[in-house]
């Protein structure tokens, strides 16, 4: 997930440190280290996993399929892995960009041991597994309101995504 300087400085150190183990795998102490070094650690982090999926993603650039279509290209998905499927109807589907470490130019998706690669921003056709494995990727983000009284508990999509209609 991309954090914004407003949004980690607003949390505290256990609220910092959480996030560093979950969302990046750091064990960081908050009773040692200081606001400032826990929110650079997770910046460090996140810079790093963005810079590894970008440059993962520019390798893998080229093995994508375009159809034309009458305005705008569809990206037929196909598996990355895994055996022969049976055939399941498709759905168009464009996953939007965001900031932060979440915005790399690929999404990946696994189903029953099948990986997808989904470009952003790019009108693609995917079974309808796919779609409801992207419904599930959800996580929860705490919103203090504007004079820190309250918190507000929000669950919201991991890629942020809009289902066009089924593909014809």
């Amino acid at each position: 997930m991309a954090y914004t300087k407003e949004f980690l400085t607003a949390r505290s150190e256990a609220e910092l440190a959480l996030i560093a183990k979950s969302e990046f795998g750091l064990d960081l102490d908050p009773d040692t280290m200081t606001k400032t070094a826990l929110i650079e650690a997770i910046d460090e982090a996140s810079n790093k996993i963005a810079a590894k999926a970008k440059a993962k993603a520019k390798a893998k650039s080229s093995d994508k399929e375009v159809e034309a279509e009458d305005t705008e290209p569809v990206v037929e998905i196909k598996p990355a892995t895994g055996t022969k499927r049976t055939r399941t109807k498709k759905y168009r589907l464009i996953i939007h960009s965001q900031e932060g470490v979440d915005n790399t130019p690929y999404v990946p998706v696994g189903v029953n041991g099948y990986v997808w690669q989904i470009p952003r921003d790019t009108e693609v056709k995917v079974p309808k597994e796919v779609i409801d494995v992207l419904e599930q990727a959800v996580f929860p983000v705490s919103i203090p309101s504007s004079d820190g009284s309250k918190v507000e508990n929000k669950v919201v999509r991991r890629f942020p995504f809009s289902v066009l209609g089924e593909a014809t």
